[in-house]
């Protein structure tokens, strides 16, 4: 039975040939919405989700705290709603690409891309 210092370290090019296959892998499968202009039509995302996660991210632009939402039926909480994701760790993103449909593109293609990253690097560990 081996101790952690006697170990030997990781294999550095291995890990970057890992990666680079898994970015390769991530370009074919989303190819049509990395570099053209598709974009994602899911039956929740495109009537309920997305315009949630736009209206968190123009309130976190302007300034103001997404407590509320004024145009869901006559109005409805918006923090206290977890499908909003206004306090999901990577929701910053959307109002960063600028709060619209484009910022919620990058928000799916970054989680997609993340979560075989992640994987990859708890397999490591």
């Amino acid at each position: 039975m081996t101790s952690r210092e006697d170990a030997t370290p990781p294999d550095r090019r291995t890990d970057g040939i890992a990666v680079a296959l898994l970015l390769l892998l991530f370009l074919v499968q989303w190819a049509g919405f990395v570099f053209r202009d598709r974009t994602f039509y899911f039956r929740d995302l495109t009537f309920f989700a997305s315009p949630l996660l736009v209206e968190v991210a123009q309130q976190w632009r302007s300034g103001t705290f997404p407590s509320w939402n004024p145009h869901l039926a006559c109005g409805a909480p918006l923090a206290a709603n977890p499908n909003a994701g206004a306090f999901f760790p990577d929701s910053f993103l959307v109002p960063l690409f600028g709060g619209w449909l484009e910022g919620v593109k990058l928000l799916l293609l970054a989680r997609l891309l993340l979560v075989p990253l992640a994987a990859y690097a708890a397999m490591r560990a």
